[in-house]
This record gives C-alpha cells, structure tokens and sequence, in this order.
C-alpha cells in the first residue's frame, strides 16, 4: 500500500506494522533468509555476483516479494569500474555515460523481473 504523502495524511501505525511496509537490502543469497527470519515481505537487491542472479530470481518468484533493484543490480562484465562509484551527477561525461547504459541494463532487468522500482543515486561524495 501506498502512502498519500499529502499533508495531514500519513501512514497509520497498523499500515506501517504490517511486513509489507518494511524490507531489507540485500546484497548475497545467503543473507535473503534474513527477509524469512523477519517476516518481511520486500527486498532491495544490490550488488549480487552474477552467478547468484538465477537463484535470487527463483527466490523472489516462490517467495512471492515486492522488490526494488538498487543500482546496479549486478557488476557487468563491460563495466570496468564498481558501478557503485557511478552517478547521473559526474564532472566527466564518460562516466555519466556509462551511468546511463548501467542504469538502461537495470532497468531491462526490473523489466523481466517485475521489480517495483529502480533506485540510482543523482550524485557520489567521495
């Protein structure tokens, strides 16, 4: 459910209880059984090793969660640099470039997987 963020009108403690409004980020298989443990019912998934992304998917599909993909999902092979260090907000337009086509694979992927969002962050402070 989906809170009306107008003013006067915030969650109700019962809403905001319920498994369905918290999640955790999650960045290896081994750590979804936290989601079980705490009978939450959404993920955000960052980071995984490629070789983790089929299992994470069948996970996701039998568990039946609501989940968002924290940029990047994955490290691809093309991709030189962590795609963690990339920002939509960068003094180099090569970087902002590579920022866009990481952002576009993502989002193919939470296409295919039916994730509910994509979250990328504008800007890095290193």
């Amino acid at each position: 459910m989906v809170a009306d963020p107008s003013p006067g009108n915030l969650r109700t403690q019962e809403t905001a209880a319920s498994p369905e409004a918290y999640g955790m980020v999650i960045a290896r298989m081994v750590h979804t059984e936290w989601l079980q443990l705490n009978g939450l019912k959404r993920g955000e998934f960052i980071n995984f090793p490629p070789e983790e992304l089929d299992p994470l998917y069948r996970y996701v599909q039998e568990q039946g969660l609501s989940f968002g993909i924290h940029l990047p999902l994955f490290q691809p092979s093309w991709l030189t640099e962590k795609g963690l260090y990339l920002a939509l907000i960068d003094h180099s337009p090569e970087r902002r470039e590579l920022f866009f086509r990481l952002v576009e694979e993502n989002l193919q992927w939470g296409k295919r997987w039916g994730a509910d969002y994509l979250l990328v962050h504008l800007q890095r402070v290193m």
